[in-house]
């Protein structure tokens, strides 16, 4: 058992924690003094199986794509369905949609998409309105509440073919699985009593283990689509240590209550 006065480390109460088998004592490394050692040898990887760790995933931004694959899917199969062929003077032809509205649809989604995930709050909230207006006019021309007119023809039509929804479907689902059950789970955070690791699932990077006695640790607000996309499930935590260093991880499901236990394990 390693006495708690032996992970204390240097002043400023982030440090990089090694366990000396000769000595058989902890020596700690300030962050400022060089790269971080490798983690504690005496602590379990699978701790979390205790209930006395717990893993945090931290997600790229192609975690909310979903919102790109699955409408772009649902095209797909309604132009299927109800689509007609469009040939060209060649004689060749391809299957399409009737109505313009479905590329239109898919072409704002994929834009929105790359805007909602890439930039910031006072842009998204721009974006926001500009699509509720567009989204608030097709509803009420459609239903003929009001006259559509040309000054309010924004876009023209777009016609899209069966194959181009799909293949551009498959594309975006293939990205965000691998992203979200491979890319983004090579690397993770574990939190227990005293530590804070960062471990590696790669051949090419060591893992680092630092000091926690000192840390504070928040949930960051996150800006309204986020909060939409993920079904309001999504969060940002971020660790802020004595000595002014911080640690941010985006994009992590369940945030609140992976904090909860977090401040549970180090309470």
């Amino acid at each position: 058992m390693i006495a708690k006065d032996e992970l204390s480390g240097d002043a400023s109460g982030l440090a990089d924690a090694r366990f000396d088998q000769n000595t058989g004592r902890v020596q700690t490394t300030s962050i400022d003094d060089g790269p971080a050692a490798p983690p504690t040898t005496d602590k379990p990887k699978d701790a979390d199986k205790d209930g006395h760790s717990i893993r945090i995933y931290s997600h790229s931004k192609i975690v909310y794509w979903w919102i790109f694959w699955l409408p772009g899917y649902a095209i797909c199969l309604l132009t299927y369905l109800y689509g007609e062929p469009l040939k060209f003077a060649n004689g060749e032809s391809f299957l399409t949609h009737p109505s313009p509205h479905t590329g239109t649809i898919f072409l704002l989604i994929a834009v929105s998409t790359v805007v909602f995930t890439n930039f910031r709050i006072a842009v998204n909230n721009v974006l926001i309105a500009f699509l509720s207006i567009l989204v608030l006019y097709f509803l009420l021309t459609q239903a003929g509440v009001i006259i559509k007119m040309s000054a309010f023809d924004i876009l023209p039509p777009i016609y899209m073919s069966f194959g181009f929804y799909m293949i551009s479907s498959t594309a975006i689902f293939a990205i965000w699985f691998a992203a979200y059950f491979i890319t983004d789970r090579l690397t993770y955070w574990e939190f227990s009593k005293g530590y804070l690791s960062e471990r590696f699932r790669s051949l090419h990077k060591a893992d680092r283990t630092l000091n926690t006695l000192q840390m504070d640790i928040t949930e960051k607000p996150v800006d309204f689509m986020r909060r939409v996309l993920s079904f309001n499930q999504i969060g940002d935590l971020q660790i802020q240590f004595r000595n002014g260093s911080t640690i941010e991880i985006e994009n992590v499901f369940g945030a609140r209550q992976k904090l909860r236990r977090i401040r549970e394990i180090n309470g």
